[in-house]
């Protein structure tokens, strides 16, 4: 019986649950990077190791620092995947002092008064922990207790191994169940923050020509620890949409910073934190290192037998073009060679060389019409300098663009190259206009101004702007009435033609060498009057069946909006409106049964207005919103029948009648 016990436990008890093995891969065999906005990449890792049967935990070494863990995922593994964890506790002069208390280290100086060079083994007493930082250390010498590099010389710690738990790379763990052992090769993906891209453009010509070069670089930026070699890229653009709560792991380091007593003793004298460590020549360490020993130079941690990590060049340029593709609804460029990014370096890959793109160059401006209203002394604008380039489908270009910075050159009449200024534009599908504004212009100028007018009987604004160009070279000037409220149908009268295609109404003009040009523009003022029917006025003074009705609301406003926008009121607020009135009148009431035995009122009134002023008026008419009738009929149909709502124009020195039959609950 104790037999066939202990045989079902064998059956039944997981293959892992017998002891389990660690595999560590040092470095991927292949990489592949495809780097996406916001500064976001996935990392494809191909490694080659040999497995044991049953459960193992693999370590992937040297992964990037910046890491999002839970987006790493096995592409390619037969077997099953268990667990992953991510160690970022990473190999820094502070944890290895930390874990190295009540041990032996070595202590390397340099006497910069005499040259002579020494070893002291030492045993590190106490390292005081404050979070992610250890401030301050304590060793015992042969001659006594003294504060970790507080000796006035220079000097570097040395380990004689590195301890348990540290790494001088950050690790991927990943627990996984394989039936069989053997040799394997494991894909492995994940995301990464602090590889970046932009695209960086740049647009030569020389004079007033219309057609220059433009070229375009992807800049990669590479903000890891981690350097690739040799990867195939691939770069992504388009709109990303992210959760902003995934992020990367935050690498946990900790730094030392000595800590000294500059004055009196260390029971009872002042601490200070005092630098008096430096670089140690490390050929002085060659009897005393082993393979595994570890060296700190400063703050600087180093394991020996490690490749260190050499400064980065700062650029690298490669100059074979990027191949566009079609990625759904992005734009991927992918790079045509395997390419190398260092740690901390940023690298350009050419994706775009136009040799003979069309551009116009075009001066701008703004009118904003609130700004120049009440001015005592106004003053002409600067206008804005642009160069819009022809990215249309029948173009040279016609090039979908990512976006990026776009540098404008021009070469001098004596072969200088000039910089005339950069924008930034956002992504741009073909036939959409590319506008680089690069500066504002001091010799051609805009001076706007704004006034009301009175002509034939209507009140009006007038937008106006003469445009003077002090350049030697006939120029075009556009202007564009920026202002929400005012479209091409609330204009009257315009001086220069309309740039078609466009919803904001905008005009472009020639203007010649040294000469002015006048643009004006009109919009018709309609005066609007609001009134609000209220029951309860009824027989309130004299019980007559009739009332006046008060002016809820009186305003200007353009033409087709009943709206008034306040830039509007502010130009006309010295006007008051022409006297408009209103008069309810009851014409019937009669009571009607209704099918469960309530009653309803039928009730049918006059309404008659009258306008005693010079201009025409805009009237709405409004039912109130507190009791619930039906409309029935009227004589002039209302703009919305659920609300009781009507709109009516009222000639000057005319009246109007509007009778109106509802049904409900009037209150009467």
């Amino acid at each position: 019986m104790r037999a066939a016990l202990a045989l079902l436990i064998a059956i039944f008890t997981p293959i892992w649950a017998a002891a389990q093995s660690v595999v560590d891969s040092p470095e991927a065999d292949f990489t592949e990077l495809t780097i996406y906005p916001d500064n976001l990449a996935m990392v494809t890792e191909k490694r080659k190791l040999t497995l044991p049967a049953g459960k193992t935990t693999i370590r992937f070494l040297g992964v990037s620092d910046q890491i999002i863990p839970q987006t790493a995922i096995l592409q390619s593994f037969e077997g099953i995947s268990l667990e992953s964890n991510f160690d970022s506790s990473l190999m820094t002069k502070g944890a290895l002092l930390e874990k190295a208390v009540g041990q032996e280290i070595g202590i390397a100086r340099v006497n910069t008064a005499t040259g002579a060079r020494s070893i002291e083994k030492v045993k590190l007493v106490s390292a005081s922990n404050l979070d992610d930082v250890i401030q301050g250390a304590v060793v015992e010498t042969a001659a006594g207790i003294e504060a970790l590099e507080c000796a006035g010389l220079w000097e570097s710690v040395v380990f004689s191994k590195l301890p348990d738990g540290l790494s001088a790379v950050p690790i991927l763990s990943v627990d996984v169940m394989s039936d069989v052992a053997g040799d394997a090769e494991i894909t492995i993906s994940y995301l990464s923050q602090g590889i970046g891209w932009q695209a960086d453009y740049r647009l030569d010509f020389q004079g007033n020509a219309g057609e220059g070069a433009l070229s375009g670089w992807l800049t990669i930026t590479n903000s890891t620890a981690k350097s690739f070699k040799d990867a195939p890229t691939a770069i992504v653009a388009g709109e990303l949409n992210r959760d902003y709560n995934t992020r990367p792991e935050r690498t946990r380091q900790k730094y030392y910073y000595p800590t000294c007593w500059t004055k009196g003793t260390s029971k009872a004298g002042t601490s200070s934190d005092v630098v008096l460590y430096s670089y140690v020549d490390m050929a002085i360490y060659d009897n005393y290192l082993g393979q595994d020993e570890v060296v700190v130079t400063g703050s600087r941690a180093q394991k020996m037998g490690y490749a260190s990590m050499a400064a980065a060049p700062m650029m690298e340029m490669d100059a074979v073009e990027a191949k566009l593709e079609e990625f759904g609804d992005y734009k991927l460029y992918r790079a045509p060679f395997p390419v190398t990014v260092a740690a901390q370096q940023t690298k350009q890959i050419a994706f775009l060389n136009v040799p003979d793109v069309e551009f116009e160059k075009i001066y701008k401006f703004d009118y904003y019409p609130w700004h120049y209203r009440g001015i005592a002394n106004p003053q002409p604008f600067p206008m804005q300098v642009e160069y819009e380039l022809d990215n249309s489908r029948e173009g040279n270009l016609a090039k979908p663009l990512p976006k990026g910075m776009v540098r404008v050159m021009t070469r001098r009449e004596n072969g200088q190259v000039a910089y005339l200024g950069e924008d930034f534009v956002e992504n741009l599908a073909i036939d959409l206009p590319v506008e680089i504004k690069v500066s504002q212009s001091s010799a051609v100028l805009a001076m706007p101004s704004i006034e009301t007018i009175e002509e034939d009987g209507k009140i009006s604004i007038r937008m106006s702007a003469e445009v003077s160009n002090a350049t030697l070279d006939n120029i075009k000037a556009e202007i564009k009435i920026n202002v929400d409220d005012v479209r091409y149908s609330d204009i009257e009268d315009e001086s220069h033609g309309r740039k078609p295609n466009k919803i904001v109404p905008t005009y472009v003009m020639d203007v010649k060498s040294e000469s002015l040009e006048n643009f004006s523009v009109t919009l018709p003022l309609t005066q609007h009057a609001v009134f609000i029917h209220h029951y309860w006025r009824y027989g309130e003074d004299d019980g007559s069946k009739s009332y006046k009705v008060p002016i809820a609301g009186k305003s200007f406003a353009l033409a087709d909006n009943f709206s008034s926008p306040w830039w509007i009121r502010q130009l006309v607020n010295s006007r008051t409106l022409e006297e408009i009135s209103m008069t309810a009148q009851i014409e019937s009431f009669e009571t009607v049964p209704t099918d469960d035995g309530e009653e309803l009122s039928m009730l049918r009134e006059k309404f008659t207005f009258k306008n005693d002023g010079r201009y025409p008026m805009v009237v709405q008419f409004d039912f109130p919103d507190n009791i619930d009738l039906e409309w029935v009929n009227s004589s002039i149909s209302p703009i919305n029948k659920e609300e009781l709502e009507w709109v009516l124009n009222i000639p000057a020195g005319e009246s109007l009648e509007l009778f109106v039959t509802t049904k409900g609950a009037h209150g009467l």
